[in-house]
């Protein structure tokens, strides 16, 4: 359990850092009564390219001014909003405004209603309605669900692996701590060692040693053997 809790802690860190940034920035601007768009188009680059995440801030149209990112409801595409930059306002009855986007070399070809205007824009980050747009619907859910638990399927399986590698590396050892040794300490002068060697051939001096000692124990057991079966026959004559 306490293994559990070693891996689960640093993987819920890692999403509390990635997912605290956007609901720090979620709470903003629902408290501030301001609301989030994506900036879909590069026509407002490079201050706001494609991929941007903007506050928009509710705004009256009196209130615009020339030079300002407003954001407004496409004259020609009623469903879709526009952000674009504010350039000049059209001599009206009701403030009418002419709209341009940063990239584009001419001016919108429309000119922005009082009742259209839904906004300016205070600020936004580049990059990060990519992530928004990724964190909407099923696909995001997919993303904020599965992501955690892939790291944890990840981490645990790593965690199984060098778990049973212990588990062999232990045995191996237990193994090699079970079979009886014998350390045997000789003292010839330097010419026997020599004779010895040179007998050995490719055969090493352990080998050597250890068949010849079995050689001997071999001839004593035999000479044992032998004597008791004098010892009986004597007996019994």
């Amino acid at each position: 359990m306490r293994r559990r809790w070693g891996l689960i802690v640093p993987i819920g860190a890692l999403g509390l850092v990635l997912l605290a940034p956007l609901a720090a920035l979620f709470a903003t601007t629902w408290v501030l009564g301001w609301r989030l768009q994506v900036i879909s188009t590069p026509s407002m680059a490079p201050l706001y390219p494609a991929g941007t995440l903007v506050a928009v801030e509710p705004i009256d149209a009196s209130a615009v001014q020339a030079g300002m990112v407003i954001v407004f409801r496409d004259p020609a595409r009623p469903d879709r909003l526009v952000a674009h930059r504010a350039v000049m306002r059209i001599p009206a009855e009701e403030p009418v405004w002419q709209t341009k986007g940063d990239a584009n070399r001419d001016a919108d070809p429309w000119h922005v209603a009082a009742a259209d205007v839904r906004g300016r824009v205070r600020w936004g980050v580049p990059g990060l309605g990519w992530v928004v747009s990724t964190f909407h619907g099923w696909t995001g859910a997919a993303t904020l669900v599965g992501g955690p638990l892939g790291l944890l399927a990840v981490a645990e399986v790593s965690d199984l692996v060098r778990r049973r590698r212990r588990a062999v590396l232990n045995a191996a050892e237990v193994r090699s701590t079970d079979t009886p040794t014998l350390t045997i300490t000789l003292s010839l002068p330097q010419d026997d060692i020599d004779r010895i060697t040179e007998a050995a051939g490719s055969e090493s001096l352990a080998s050597l040693t250890t068949r010849a000692l079995r050689n001997e124990l071999r001839s004593r057991e035999a000479a044992v053997h032998a004597d008791s079966n004098r010892h009986r026959d004597a007996q019994h004559s």
